[in-house]
């Protein structure tokens, strides 16, 4: 749909948190959208470094009145007018007018301003949405590095980011602020760099070769030590992390030692222990690889079960070895074939259209979903139909756009309960 400006009252707005990381809530039975909005409300102002509410409240109230110049940019999923960017203003209005409650010290603040019931609000599709908010916010870097790498991947569906992979297999790019600059991304945590210090990525998994894990954490937590001693920065040292490094006690014999184990490759999965002083790192638990389809199915006896068999051992097989460089393609291409086996031409689907089928069927199956499921559908921009049709043409034409098997994974747990549907319906 094209832009358009139209007035839409406070009460009736969703607001999104704008952390990158959080998919878009959508009021359900359960989950009204006031509780989305007070939930919100409360996060935004009691995690303050988050969202910079008591400076915002303190630049805002110097005004008697609500500026119209900077209007929230509102794109309707499922009939909710939903805050893409401007929540902060909005949420200005939402307190003002008691539409969110608590807060009485702020909401004093701005006793005297003039706020509108009804907003003014730039009304567009959800993509010219996020294109708005990766404009104002990614691309003009008034978010950091990781929250930057985070929105590109899950909204714009852009590939992991090195640095993104790094933080969400160890955590310490989220844990420690100092790590969550451009030049840490660009310049230290290199694929050369991570090489040379016994560190690998593939398939979205970051790799090790040290003797144990332990040698791997004090490699890691050098690196936070010397960036937060700048004893590298953009001016000092620029560009000899590993030789900083190297000058560590007991480093440069972990480096040695590295070297002559690297044919034993394994992922790394690490937490950081907040109770410790040190802040020092602790093996993660290693976590499972979800279930392709969500779950065992029982289809029908004939080609598409014996293809849905093919693809589970595939994505089975891949999980076991490392040597592949996008196995997704090949799981996502086989999913797409899967559609037009199981529903083109059967006796039991409209029109013999697999489109037609999964049109006609995904808010049933998707409401079968469980929460955490439907985050991951969210996560990955594949809850509704039409976008779910979309990616998996996309997954079968284009090899560049297939190589994401957490989108992979995605799609399977949709396609997993469709087929639950039509297995049910073909034993009928």
């Amino acid at each position: 749909m094209a832009q358009e400006i139209r007035k839409i009252p406070l009460s009736e707005l969703v607001l999104w948190s704008e952390n990158p990381r959080d998919p878009v809530e959508l009021p359900t039975d359960s989950q009204t959208k006031e509780k989305i909005n007070q939930r919100i409300a409360d996060k935004a102002f009691q995690k303050d470094s988050d969202w910079n509410m008591k400076s915002f409240c303190k630049q805002m109230s110097k005004g008697k009145e609500f500026h119209l110049n900077e209007i929230p940019t509102v794109s309707y999923l499922d009939d909710n007018p939903v805050v893409y960017d401007g929540n902060r203003r909005v949420l200005i209005g939402m307190l003002i007018h008691r539409v969110v409650m608590g807060f009485d010290a702020e909401r004093e603040t701005f006793e005297n301003m003039l706020f509108p019931l009804e907003l003014d609000c730039n009304v567009c599709d959800k993509q010219t949405a996020l294109d708005i908010v990766n404009r104002m916010h990614a691309d003009n870097r008034t978010w950091r590095t990781l929250q930057r790498d985070i929105f590109k991947h899950v909204h714009m569906e852009d590939e992991k980011s090195d640095f993104l992979i790094i933080d969400d297999a160890t955590g310490i790019i989220s844990q420690h602020r100092e790590l969550n600059q451009l030049f840490v991304r660009d310049e230290i945590f290199t694929r050369d760099n991570l090489h040379k210090l016994g560190f690998s990525i593939r398939e979205e998994e970051l790799y090790h070769w040290h003797v144990n894990s332990e040698d791997a954490i004090k490699i890691l937590e050098s690196i936070i030590k010397i960036i937060r001693g700048k004893e590298v920065t953009t001016r000092v040292s620029r560009g000899k992390i590993i030789d900083v490094l190297e000058g560590k006690a007991g480093i440069k014999a972990i480096l040695e030692n590295t070297k002559a184990n690297i044919g034993n490759s394994r992922p790394l999965k690490l937490d950081k222990d907040e109770d410790k002083v040190s802040a020092r790192l602790t093996p993660r638990s290693r976590a499972k690889k979800p279930k392709l389809f969500g779950e065992k199915l029982a289809l029908p006896p004939g080609d598409a079960n014996d293809l849905y068999r093919d693809i589970i051992d595939l994505y089975d097989h891949f999980n076991k070895s490392a040597k592949y460089q996008h196995p997704a393609v090949f799981i996502r291409a086989g999913m797409r074939l899967l559609c037009e086996t199981a529903w083109d031409n059967s006796h039991n689907v409209p029109d013999n259209n697999w489109e037609t089928y999964i049109k006609t069927h995904f808010q049933d199956a998707k409401n079968k979903l469980t929460n955490d499921q439907k985050n991951t559908l969210s996560d990955n921009n594949v809850s509704g139909a039409r976008k779910l049709i979309e990616t998996l043409n996309t997954g079968a034409h284009d090899y560049t756009a297939s190589k994401n098997m957490g989108k992979a994974v995605a799609i399977s747990l949709i396609l997993g309960q469709l087929l639950k549907i039509w297995a049910n319906e073909h034993a009928e």
